[in-house]
């Protein structure tokens, strides 16, 4: 269960869904929920080039809804 930061995805959508195979020789690496400063996203961004220099077939993928202001 994610409580906050993405939207609802239903089962069926999720396992019938055809960009699954888009993903299939890729590896993965994602943050998601709310995103703010505090996610590092910019520390993942600024380290892919040395990963996708011994795995390119990485992604990275950054799912979520910006933070609300307090």
């Amino acid at each position: 269960m994610i409580a906050h930061g993405t939207h609802l995805v239903s089962a069926e959508t999720a396992t019938n869904n055809s960009s699954k195979v888009q993903f299939a020789d890729k590896m993965v690496l994602s943050t998601f929920g709310l995103l703010s400063a505090g996610k590092s996203i910019e520390t993942a961004l600024d380290a892919l080039p040395k990963i996708v220099k011994f795995y390119p077939n990485v992604i990275y993928l950054i799912i979520g809804k910006t933070h609300p202001p307090m």
